[in-house]
């Protein structure tokens, strides 16, 4: 009895955040539970966990709301808008041994949003890589294994 007890108060700590995919069949959404500049800061640390820098952070929905006026553009998407890039030496040479096209899917980004029309909720996503070359798919599984690593232990 007391070990279901326990269970039962530890099962949620247990369980790990599901990205839904999206329509694209590549990306993975996540809801974050963190306010936003929390959930950014957990993705870096999550991101350097892993032994990685952060490359650059894109200021996405600044960009978007800075030029919108001047493209004619009435609707502002994002609230808050950031891609973390970053990248592993490892996974690079990799990639580019199985074809040098490859150079093309690094930097990894990882995207964290509030859309407009969800003002209270916090997402972050990201693009699951398509390796060129038909020996690709393991590394394929990795890269997109740690980048699921990287957001569930930020959520």
């Amino acid at each position: 009895m007391k070990y279901f007890i326990c269970l039962c108060l530890l099962w949620p700590m247990m369980a790990t955040h599901a990205g839904e995919l999206t329509q694209d069949g590549r990306s993975l959404l996540y809801p974050a539970s963190e306010d936003y500049a929390t959930t950014v800061e957990n993705i870096k640390m999550a991101i350097a966990d892993q032994g990685l820098n952060v490359s650059n952070t894109l200021h996405i929905s600044d960009m978007l709301n800075r030029t919108a006026k001047d493209l004619d553009i009435k609707k502002n998407i994002f609230l808050q808008a950031e891609s973390i890039e970053f990248c592993s030496a490892r996974w690079s040479h990799q990639m580019i041994q199985l074809n040098p096209l490859n150079l093309n899917v690094c930097p990894f980004t990882i995207a964290v949003f509030i859309k407009t029309d969800e003002p209270q909720q916090v997402y972050v996503a990201f693009t699951q890589p398509e390796l060129l070359n038909d020996n690709g798919q393991k590394l394929t599984q990795e890269i997109t294994a740690a980048l699921r690593e990287i957001v569930e232990n930020s959520l």
